[in-house]
Order: structure tokens, then C-alpha cells, then sequence
């Protein structure tokens, strides 16, 4: 079983630029602590959850190489750090068998990263950090965005951080920012897509002003947000098959185009065809009452096409089949 590491920044070796090295001269995952130019209080950043989203590393790499010093003492959390180097690396959100990363962060802690967790969550618990911050990348093409489980000043002023993109939900998840309170306020960061660098650079901009922010909740920035509140979950009903195809014409439950994915952040109206599903069975809702039919949200015409019943607007619409099998499809809020 992997134990949390802590190190300090004096104590890292000389670190290469290349991230896979990096990784390989952590060995497991590990919180660096940066000295902040006042000892009042900390904050906490947290990546590497899911190992095919290394944006989060990077920036945290790149900013120990700068040799910037923040504005308070700074604790950076590199979690999933054997999933990322699974050959290939960057690919795996989670290593073949296991669970996922960032749905472990509520009892019961009965496995090895049911204890990685309660570790983590431990040592948050122990530095007690003004904020803790998430930071993830989509898993499809997209621009970022941040996910909170509550809106407030504070959250906003995260959010602002690194995106004007706001989703607000009440899904419980088991993720790490549902750790969120009055005292400590928790947010993720979804900074797009792994594959571009887009992401580096939205999550390392993000990640100086986080650092360098004398007072976070008064950040300069605080104009108006994209917001969008309380999302559901498109899943695919177990046992049932998926391919991204782009003919829609695979003998199997659900097909859907390989460039569904630019969708996010778009409204797609009812016209609009997602896909072709053999039963509307195939398919379910989770929100926070639970799991529902599809009825309220989607539909599917007699020919297997799958449209939206009301306009919605789509986010982390997936093309990873393994991640639509393991996690979800798409979420969607109603548009209007």
C-alpha cells in the first residue's frame, strides 16, 4: 500500500523538467511544503487524483522550479502518482480493478486507497488550511471550469482564480471537495483537456495567483460568472456496451460520435441527435434525489436516436469509453 510521503521543498532532489521523471523521483505519492514568505495560515492544492490528468503535476513542477516563494506557506498534494506512470503513462484515471481516486473520500476507508484517502484527509485535517483546491482535467475536449459544492464569496473568489465557468452542485460523490465548510472552503478545478496545453498553462496561472494572493477572498477579479446549478449525471445502465463511432450504425447498446465531446459548454436543443441507444433502459439519471429515468431529460425517437427533451447544456461530456462505462456519460443542467 502506498503511504502519504511529506517533504518539504529543501528536501526534494534536483528536479528534472520532464514530468515522468519528476514522478519517478516521488515513488508514490507525497505533500511538498513550501515555506510561504508569512507562517500565518496555509493552503492546501491537490492534483493527480486521476492519473490521465497531469495539468495539475505540471504546474505544481513548474512552480517548484520557478523557486517563487507564496504569499503563505503552500502544501502540495501529488496523489495517483503509480496510476500515471501505468504504462502508458497519462492514460489510466484509475489503474485497471481499482477504484477511482476521487470517489474515496467518505467511509467506509477498507481498502488501500480507502486509506490513502483517510491519510489524506487526516493530514488536511492536521495543517487545517484556509482552502483546499482540487485540480483536474476533463476528461473530452473542453474549456475549464470549476465544481463546488456550494456558492459562496469564497468560492467565487476560487473559482475566479483560474476560470469564469461555475458549476454548483449537490451530487455526493465521495470527491475530496465535498470536504468543503465555512471554515475551509473546497473547490475543484477542471482546467480542460490533458491532451493541449491550454490546461498547463490555466492550471499554473492559477496555481501563482492561488500562491502569490496575499488575501484570496479579496481577489481582484471577482467579475460576473457563467454559472450553472445543480447538474445531473448521464450513466450507462451496468453491463451495457459503448462505442464512439462516427457512422451511429455499431450493433451494440449505446453509439455515440467520437466528437461529441464539443458539446461542452454548448446548448444543445432537441433537434439535436446525441446518439443512437437500443433501449432508453441502456441509459439512467443520477441527481441528488437518486436515479431516475432519462424521461425528464432525454429521450429516444423509435429509430434508437437519442435527442434532449428540453434544451440542455452539456459539460465533461466524455469520448473515453472507459471512463462513460466506470463514471458517466456527460452532465447536463436544463438551459433556461
Amino acid at each position: 500500500m502506498s503511504h502519504l510521503r511529506l517533504l518539504t521543498v529543501d528536501e526534494l532532489p534536483a528536479l528534472s523538467e520532464d514530468p515522468v521523471a519528476f514522478l519517478n523521483q516521488l515513488n508514490g505519492p507525497v505533500v511538498i511544503t513550501v515555506p510561504g514568505a508569512s507562517s500565518a495560515g496555509c493552503r492546501a492544492v491537490v492534483t493527480l487524483l486521476h492519473g490521465n490528468e497531469p495539468s495539475g503535476m505540471k504546474a505544481m513542477l513548474r512552480y517548484l522550479r520557478s523557486g517563487q516563494k507564496p504569499a503563505v506557506t503552500l502544501h502540495l498534494f501529488i496523489i495517483s502518482v503509480h496510476t500515471a506512470l501505468h504504462p502508458p503513462v497519462f492514460t489510466h484515471r484509475q489503474i485497471p480493478g481499482e477504484r477511482d481516486m476521487n470517489r474515496t473520500f467518505r467511509p467506509p476507508f477498507d481498502d488501500d486507497l480507502g486509506e490513502l484517502a483517510s491519510q489524506i484527509l487526516a493530514h488536511l485535517v492536521h495543517l487545517a488550511p484556509e482552502v483546499v483546491v482540487d485540480v483536474h482535467n476533463t476528461s473530452g475536449d473542453g474549456p475549464a471550469f470549476a465544481v463546488s459544492p456550494a456558492l459562496s464569496e469564497a468560492h467565487i473568489a476560487l473559482t475566479r482564480l483560474f476560470t469564469h465557468r461555475l458549476v454548483v452542485t449537490d451530487l455526493q460523490l465521495g470527491s475530496l471537495m465535498e470536504i468543503s465548510s465555512t471554515d475551509c472552503p473546497a473547490i475543484t478545478i477542471e482546467c480542460g483537456g490533458a491532451t493541449g496545453s491550454v490546461a498547463d498553462e490555466v492550471a499554473y496561472a492559477g496555481l501563482c495567483r492561488l500562491a502569490a494572493a496575499e488575501n484570496l477572498f479579496s481577489w481582484q477579479d471577482m467579475s460576473s460568472l457563467d454559472l450553472y446549478h445543480h447538474p445531473v449525471r448521464l450513466e450507462l445502465a451496468a453491463e451495457c456496451s459503448i462505442v464512439y463511432d462516427t457512422a451511429l450504425d455499431a450493433d451494440v447498446d449505446l453509439c455515440l460520435p467520437p466528437d461529441i465531446d464539443h458539446f461542452n459548454f454548448g446548448v444543445v436543443d432537441p433537434g439535436v441527435c446525441l446518439g443512437r441507444v437500443r433501449s432508453a433502459s441502456c441509459l439512467r439519471i443520477k441527481s441528488a434525489a437518486g436515479y431516475q429515468a432519462i424521461d425528464e431529460y432525454f429521450h429516444v425517437l423509435p429509430d434508437g436516436s437519442l435527442h434532449p427533451r428540453v434544451p440542455l447544456k452539456l459539460f465533461m461530456v466524455t469520448t473515453n469509453a472507459a471512463i462513460a462505462r466506470s463514471d458517466c456519460l456527460l452532465y447536463a443542467v436544463r438551459q433556461g
